[in-house]
């Protein structure tokens, strides 16, 4: 499960790193996408957050 779950991880990060860049590269400054961005990153930190907490407890 910890496998799976940090493979998903790396597979999200590595996918809005990707746009990330993109959106830099091209100067888009949008305020909403940027705000959907660091959404998208905060989630991904509580998901990675409660899934360290699980698996400490095992």
């Amino acid at each position: 499960m910890a496998c799976e779950f940090y493979t998903l991880v790396r597979r999200e990060t590595q996918e809005y790193q990707e746009r990330a860049m993109y959106l830099i590269d091209s100067g888009r400054q949008s305020p909403s996408i940027m705000e959907r961005w660091i959404r998208r990153i905060d989630d991904l930190k509580q998901k990675n957050s409660a899934m360290r907490r699980c698996s400490e407890r095992s």
